[in-house]
């Protein structure tokens, strides 16, 4: 079984690409971008709304979600960012890997990208739980594993997006 979703926006439709494709219990999303700019919090929630609408249409929810990517365009957001996060997705959440970037498609401050397995919530074993944070070192389903984005320079326990490479 294959699901195809659109959440329906031009430059969806001008790159051809879709919101949500779900093959067997796997589903992936698209990087999802806000609906409507804004300021860096107000969208990253339009873009965990939009995930959660889109896993929920599939038959899913966010906590059956394994990996996360988020990516930004503010210097400052990491810890911005993590906090939304936190909020979105219940412990113990997902891998989760934050990137700064310098720029999105139209301008977007962020963007956000899913991998979920149906039913994963109560199947997945976490590892390197990050307590109250919404986040997992490392997330297994069966014989597969997800990692969270972790650098070279990152501190123990500073979380994606918290360390840095030289």
């Amino acid at each position: 079984m294959r699901i195809v979703r659109r959440i329906g926006s031009n430059l969806e439709a001008a790159a051809g690409s879709v919101s949500l494709v779900g093959v067997g219990e796997r589903l992936f999303t698209s990087g999802l971008l806000p609906a409507s700019r804004g300021g860096l919090e107000s969208e990253a929630h339009q873009v965990y709304q939009a995930a959660a609408a889109l896993l929920h249409e599939a038959g899913s929810s966010l906590a059956d979600a394994v990996r996360v990517r988020l990516w930004h365009t503010d210097p400052e957001g990491d810890a911005t960012l993590r906090g939304i996060h936190s909020v979105a997705l219940d412990d113990p959440g997902p891998a989760l890997s934050i990137v700064q970037v310098s720029c999105l498609p139209g301008d977007a401050k962020v963007a956000l990208e899913v991998e979920a397995i149906a039913g994963a919530a109560d199947r997945a074993v976490r590892h390197g739980v990050a307590a109250g944070a919404g986040w997992s070192q490392a997330v297994r389903v069966g014989r597969e594993v997800w990692v969270a984005g972790l650098t070279a320079g990152q501190e123990a326990g500073g979380g994606p997006g918290a360390g840095h490479s030289d």
